[in-house]
């Protein structure tokens, strides 16, 4: 059978587009991945039943516009189709590019949310205010706009400073998530951890539901 070039190029784009859907680095070193391990049931960066049948890590960048992109577009469909029926426990995680100035202040400022159960409200600012212009540089206007953030979310603004102040214990809990990230090849954001299997970029919901029912009826076999 002859071989049409055109038509094979038609087939690859798609998954040449959704390989892309991303914000990347260089390549991390190769290393061996580690086995699937459950997140602990009290991670406050954790959205859903911890003993969901799926369990989604996602590994992401404050200022990576496709990470807002999933959050906006496609995550609230996830939580009320999977998340909220107990089907999909998803877990957020750090993964600040280097290419973006000011992911690492914001992974900070989401993070000491996480210490007053305020992560969720300070993840969905932290990104709404990005795609709004609203911060950028990691700098003292970037901390200032933060302390506002915490004010607004009625979150205990003393503390928020204090820990956002605290540049070890932050930089600690942000390379520790990098970390297990590089474990998996992760070079980019968004990335996911479907049940330990990798998913890169950013995709719409109708791929997500596709991937997640078809990984829901292999656990039923």
């Amino acid at each position: 059978m002859r071989k049409n070039p055109q038509l094979a190029l038609r087939l690859l784009l798609p998954l040449l587009v959704l390989a892309l859907a991303g914000c990347t680095r260089e390549a991390s070193a190769p290393a061996d991945a580690p086995a699937f391990e459950r997140p602990a049931a009290s991670d406050p960066r954790g959205l859903g039943d911890p003993n969901a049948p799926i369990v989604l890590v996602e590994y992401s960048d404050f200022q990576c516009e496709f990470c807002a992109s999933f959050v906006r577009e496609t995550k609230p469909q996830l939580e009320a189709n999977y998340i909220q029926t107990g089907k999909v426990y998803f877990v957020y995680r750090d993964y600040p590019l280097p290419i973006h100035p000011g992911a690492r202040l914001a992974a900070a400022a989401a993070n000491c949310a996480a210490d007053q159960n305020g992560f969720w409200p300070m993840h969905d600012r932290l990104y709404n205010g990005a795609v709004d212009g609203e911060w950028s540089g990691g700098e003292a206007a970037d901390r200032s706009v933060f302390l506002g953030y915490a004010q607004a979310l009625k979150l205990d603004v003393d503390a928020f400073r204090s820990c956002l102040d605290t540049t070890s214990a932050n930089e600690k809990r942000i390379q520790t998530d990098v970390a297990a990230g590089d474990l998996h090849f992760i070079n980019g954001t968004p990335t996911f951890l479907l049940n330990g299997n990798v998913v890169r970029g950013s995709h719409s919901y109708r791929v997500w539901q596709s991937l997640i029912e078809d990984r829901l009826e292999k656990l039923q076999q």
